[in-house]
């Protein structure tokens, strides 16, 4: 086995699967008023402190 990442949470297959039900129906409805999908990989993130 392996140890997870500290900070990150994992989701196992049933999580996992409401989760993508959740993400489906926000994605189709965004996409029906025209948004498109954009990513940025996490590894270009800079988080700030306030």
């Amino acid at each position: 086995m392996y140890d997870g990442l500290k900070g990150f949470r994992d989701l196992y297959p049933g999580e996992m699967s409401a989760r993508r039900a959740v993400i489906d129906v926000l994605e189709a409805t965004a996409r029906r008023y025209g948004f498109r999908e954009r990513t940025r990989a996490a590894a270009r993130l800079r988080w700030r402190r306030s």
